[in-house]
């Protein structure tokens, strides 16, 4: 339940009318709280279809005050119970983080608000986020979220700095697989396991279980060649009391050729899971699609780098609101891109009730 934090003797408007105000603002369009009051304002004739607005609309102070005092963690929490609603099953989850380069807190200029984002891949929903914790980074963030998000039965993959023992035991024990990428932050593993695959080369694979697939890609000029290994077994490489149910370990080699030029990187990988090469392949492009799907949909569709805040708590809450209008945006199913959804909910009342889901029933 979200608690509103308002005096209640001073209370004009109730807090849903000014958060599903708010909502529909920012599904329209609005990226301000000038904005939001424009659109108030705009369709105060609609707005009352779904909600009383007794007292009238609300002020710009209103809005501002409420979300700034709106506890953010509350916020966060309902929003993720909300898109488990819509979730249905889902197989695959991405983590990752995101600086909101337009957020700053005038009493401490160098704190960044970072937010660390939970998303089904398959589906293409935010589950959930959680912003890191201040002078901290997505280590401590990621357990939090992971305790707010179901992931049973679920792979979860995260990029290298979520590659911790204590992440992967907190995954297993939620009854979920992860696919950790692998960094230098774990003593020895990165080197052992790249020394491991060298060795594998030299020897050609002698005595190994082992799989490969292999893809081919051309276009603009260029050809991405990406070879991917997975070797099951390595408890005796690897210490699985740290690395719990710990299946295999993951190569991939990515190789890119423009005219004359070629380079060449190769990645390496951990899982629990049991999948093969293919599916695993498949799990590691797929959990960049929280960057093209979440984080460059955001940035492009409401220019969420561009939003200015200098108080925390509003800021986060603002992200919550842009991501439940995103969340909705993205439901309704017709080719339209995000920008153009919006600006067709603007000037359509039919297509921001198809938006919303909503028929004629007042909610309050």
């Amino acid at each position: 339940m979200l608690k509103d934090v308002r005096i209640s003797t001073k209370i004009s408007h109730s807090l849903l009318e000014i958060i599903f105000t708010t909502v529909c603002a920012y599904i329209c369009g609005a990226n301000s709280w000038e904005g939001v009051l424009e659109f108030a304002r705009a369709r105060e004739s609609w707005l009352r279809k779904y909600i009383s607005l007794e007292n009238g609309i609300p002020l710009l102070a209103t809005f501002w005050r409420t979300f700034a005092h709106l506890e953010p963690s509350s916020f966060e929490q309902c929003f993720s119970n909300w898109v488990h609603t819509l979730l249905g099953d889902t197989r695959h989850i991405a983590i990752d983080g995101k600086t909101l380069r337009g957020v700053y807190d005038r009493e401490n200029p160098d704190t960044k608000l970072v937010l660390v984002s939970a998303w089904a891949t398959d589906k293409g929903l935010l589950l959930g986020q959680v912003k890191t914790d201040v002078k901290s980074n997505e280590i401590t963030a990621i357990p939090r979220l992971l305790d707010m998000i179901r992931i049973k039965d679920c792979l979860v993959s995260i990029n290298a700095a979520g590659c911790q023992t204590k992440i992967a035991e907190k995954i297993s024990g939620l009854g979920g697989d992860y696919l950790l990428a692998l960094k230098g932050n774990q003593g020895t593993l990165k080197s052992d396991i790249e020394a491991f695959f060298q060795d594998a080369f030299s020897s050609d694979w002698e005595h190994l279980d082992f799989e490969r697939c292999e893809s081919v890609e051309k276009g603009h000029g260029r050809i991405d060649t990406r070879t991917v290994y997975l070797v099951k077994d390595m408890a005796d490489c690897i210490d699985n009391t740290h690395w719990p149910n710990i299946q295999s370990v993951i190569m991939v080699n990515s190789k890119r050729r423009i005219k004359d030029k070629e380079s060449e990187e190769s990645r390496y990988y951990i899982t629990s899971s049991c999948m093969g090469v293919t599916e695993a392949a498949l799990a590691i492009r797929k959990h960049w699609a929280i960057e093209n799907g979440l984080h460059w949909s955001l940035d492009v569709g409401f220019r969420e780098d561009r939003q200015v805040a200098q108080k925390m708590n509003l800021a986060e809450n603002l992200a919550v609101l842009r991501r439940i209008a995103f969340t909705l945006l993205k439901q309704e199913k017709s080719t339209l891109s995000l920008e153009n959804k919006r600006m067709k909910a603007a000037m359509s009342e039919d297509y921001l009730d198809q938006v919303l889901g909503l028929g004629t029933i007042k909610i309050s």
